[in-house]
């Protein structure tokens, strides 16, 4: 296969990359340059173009659902994810309910709403759904929770709502979990049973956007090993989004790494071992 590796991105073409891809959530700024050029010029292979300013204009034709969109996109997007990746966030979640049920308080039926941010193919928003699930069959016995998990890539989604995965994925599940939750299709696959499933939502949603998404009030939002896709300019944004959307007194929680680019006048920190989280302010 001939990528033309020759064919590079003008500055001034990689402007316009960066201008479109950022329309979807891609920020360039953390994509080698070689990297992108490469992905780029496989879909400009497969599909007949020669050089960068062909494809990118063609790309600006298509409607933001063609299927050429969702095939880069899931190219240039990273979806490394497993379950039960951090338990010390799992943790803090666990006692944030079971010391601070305010937020099951005033609501008939009591309920519990997450927001998985950044999802990828679903095993954090299944995780979450597992470890809310467990806490609330200790606290009470007719509390509701749901789960909105989002992505930008199409591929990742249809996925996560399989919730079907090889059992070398469940290695970080607790044995007790796994016979809860997950049913065996064969001698290598397992599929999240369906009461579990129906808990949570997927859905298509670009982070850069999500101030005005229709998601509601949150009292737990996870989202971890995002930000570091992102340069620091859109940090104030994502997380101003983040904090729209979180109920007063409710729980976010970062990665680590995102320690020394996080500050909202809304929120206040949680110490928590090995965990960056944090409670919103009640509303004055």
């Amino acid at each position: 296969m001939n990528l033309n590796p020759q064919t590079k991105i003008s500055a001034e073409n990689y402007l316009k990359w960066t201008e479109i891809l950022e329309e979807f959530g891609i920020c360039t700024d953390t994509i080698p340059r070689s990297l992108l050029e490469t992905r780029l010029r496989m879909r400009m292979n497969a599909l007949g173009f020669e050089n960068f300013y062909h494809y990118h204009d063609y790309l600006k034709t298509l409607g933001r659902d063609n299927l050429e969109w969702r095939v880069l996109i899931d190219n240039l997007t990273v979806q490394e994810t497993r379950f039960f990746r951090h338990p010390e966030s799992l943790s803090l979640i666990e006692k944030f309910l079971h010391s601070n049920q305010q937020p099951l308080h005033g609501k008939t039926p009591p309920s519990i709403h997450a927001w998985s941010v950044a999802c990828a193919t679903g095993e954090e928003a299944y995780s979450l759904a597992m470890v809310i699930n467990k806490s609330l069959q200790k606290i009470t016995s007719n509390a509701f929770f749901g789960i909105t998990a989002t992505d930008i890539s199409h591929s990742a989604l249809t996925t996560a709502k399989r919730g079907i995965y090889h059992r070398n994925k469940l290695t970080n599940i607790p044995y007790h979990l796994r016979d809860e939750y997950f049913i065996p299709l064969n001698d290598d696959n397992y599929q999240i049973k369906l009461a579990l499933r129906n808990r949570v939502c997927f859905s298509k949603l670009n982070v850069l956007q999500a101030r005005n998404a229709p998601l509601g009030q949150m009292d737990i939002i996870v989202c971890q090993n995002l930000l570091i896709y992102f340069g620091p300019d859109k940090h104030p944004l994502i997380l101003d989004a983040l904090v729209t959307h979180l109920a007063p007194g409710g729980l976010l929680i970062l990665s680590i790494s995102d320690a020394f680019n996080c500050s909202h006048p809304a929120l206040e920190r949680i110490n928590h071992e090995d965990t960056l989280a944090y409670r919103r302010k009640a509303d004055l």
